[in-house]
């Protein structure tokens, strides 16, 4: 890439206020496929942008296309990342600027290479983004694949591809260069977060459990607490698992065709309310991406007295 493509790429990834995302709710994400003797199509809905879709064709490579519903910029140069979903840890990003077909004026494709990178990354439990050129200069689209509910779709993807005729199997990563032996300190072991919340969420986005409380298990009503690690703005195993809860009670009632409201409460200081905006502004932002109606989540700060500086509450209405 040359100088100028990098330096188009950084600004990019840095200028987030700049871009228009488009990306299907968790709630609603879902790949289809459809295939016959001689293509192979692997597609999910983005509402309010269009469609993108995986199609293999015999005797062709890979393609990625992207079917918007409205015009886009004309461009010969496309972004790419992948990236770690709301819902997981922190994982290692990876970008690149790719070239770009335009057939016309509501169609873009990535072939080849560029196409297996974005396969490859929503197996792996990634989103993948892709950015345009906005509808004014210095602005892009961002146009996000989700991985939800994509390894069943995939893996019959990828049977569709392996029984086409003159299949062009993707090139072989190349050798991994050798490594130097050096004797650094070992780093920080990262823990995924696991618990009886997240097998839930797991199961439910791969369309394998249905919402229900069973028998034995009682609605959540009146008021949820959690704690937030001293001095710590981010989101601990804890603070996930009762956030999990308040969006399997909210799915539960949405099925019972009921409502339900939050209110969430922060404790603070003057000298800790920084601090404790900016544990609003990750949990607002959290029960959003999961699917929550902005409407009904209401955010703010417990400016009394309290002894409990790190305590968020949460009341539950209809």
């Amino acid at each position: 890439m040359s100088v100028k493509g990098w330096g188009m790429l950084l600004a990019l990834l840095c200028s987030c206020a700049s871009a228009r995302v488009w990306m299907s709710r968790l709630d609603q994400a879902q790949w289809q496929l459809v295939s016959d003797h001689e293509n192979c199509t692997l597609m999910q809905d983005v509402e309010g942008f269009g469609r993108l879709s995986f199609v293999q064709r015999a005797g062709q490579p890979l393609r990625y296309e992207l079917h918007s519903d409205q015009a886009l910029v004309a461009a010969d140069r496309v972004y790419t990342r992948s990236e770690a979903p709301a819902w997981q840890r922190a994982m290692e990003t990876h970008s690149s600027e790719q070239v770009m077909l335009s057939p016309d004026a509501y169609h873009r494709i990535l072939v080849g290479a560029a196409a297996e990178q974005g396969l490859a990354a929503l197996q792996a439990g990634l989103q993948w983004r892709v950015s345009l050129p906005g509808e004014q200069a210095a602005s892009w689209w961002d146009v996000i694949a989700s991985p939800v509910r994509f390894q069943q779709a995939w893996a019959g993807f990828m049977h569709c591809r392996a029984a086409l005729p003159e299949f062009i199997a993707p090139p072989p990563p190349p050798p991994a260069p050798r490594q130097v032996k050096r004797h650094v300190a070992p780093a920080p072991a990262h823990h995924r977060i696991a618990s009886a919340s997240q097998d839930w969420l797991r199961l439910h986005e791969s369309g394998n459990i249905a919402i229900g409380r069973g028998k034995n298990k009682a609605a959540l009503s009146g008021l949820v607490t959690m704690s937030f690690l001293a001095g710590k703005n981010t989101i601990s195993k804890d603070v996930q698992d009762r956030l999990e809860a308040l969006v399997q009670e909210w799915e539960i009632r949405r099925g019972e065709g009921r409502t339900m409201s939050l209110l969430v409460e922060e404790n603070a200081t003057p000298a800790t309310a920084t601090l404790a905006r900016e544990r609003l502004d990750a949990l607002h932002t959290y029960l959003l991406k999961r699917g929550l109606d902005p409407l009904r989540v209401h955010m703010r700060l417990d400016m009394k007295k309290s002894t409990d500086l790190d305590l968020v509450t949460v009341k539950i209405g209809d």
